[in-house]
């Protein structure tokens, strides 16, 4: 599952970084918004190829920037610090921004962001990399607050990834996993087993 939310973030988190874009104005489209911080809620609407499996397995996706920028802090280079963000078109109902990312993944995205409706956002972004361009669609709801203690991502616990999580969480109960395990051993992998259920509960809801 880890790595289908890491696929995720490649498809809705870097539309969402676009938008929430540190290094430039918050554009006027979402003037009234707290871009960087809250709860949002993420649809994809065109995503081509396997990611398009992936978002469809996920459903809508719920976004805590607060606790996205606890886990991230603010002093954790990347590569997303050296990419450059440019508003090129910002009015009340849309805007323009293009990202360029240096080597050695290289690449340009443009994005128009519309405003859909009272809080409601759709997000068009065209990603040139590696000589190919794909075009991915999503739509942006503002959900309200949340805290540093939420869950980063969380999905529709009728989605088929949590219907998929759910079965694997069935079969993993802490008598299962740590059997033929004792002492210290055994505290520290129920402990984990622990940690692993609540960290499911806390994203598929």
């Amino acid at each position: 599952m880890k790595l289908r939310l890491l696929a995720c973030s490649a498809i809705l988190g870097g539309v969402a970084a676009v938008a929430f874009a540190q290094d430039i104005p918050v554009p006027k489209v979402m003037s009234g918004i707290p871009a960087d911080k809250g709860s949002w809620r993420m649809e994809a609407l065109e995503v081509p190829g396997a990611k398009g499996d992936i978002a469809r397995s996920m459903g809508p996706i719920t976004i805590c920037q607060t606790a996205a920028k606890a886990v991230s802090g603010d002093d954790t280079p990347g590569q997303a610090d050296r990419c450059r963000q440019k508003l090129v078109e910002d009015t009340a109902s849309r805007a323009v921004i293009e990202t360029t990312c240096p080597p050695p993944d290289a690449s340009t995205m443009r994005s128009t962001i519309t405003r859909a409706g009272p809080r409601v956002y759709e997000v068009s972004t065209v990603v040139t990399e590696g000589g190919k361009t794909e075009t991915m669609r999503a739509r942006m709801t503002y959900a309200g607050a949340c805290s540093a203690k939420d869950a980063v991502v969380s999905m529709p616990k009728n989605s088929p990834m949590c219907q998929q999580a759910a079965a694997q969480m069935a079969q993993m109960t802490p008598d299962q996993a740590c059997k033929g395990t004792s002492g210290a051993q055994r505290e520290a992998c129920v402990q984990q087993m622990t940690q692993v259920r609540a960290q499911f509960e806390q994203m598929c809801k």
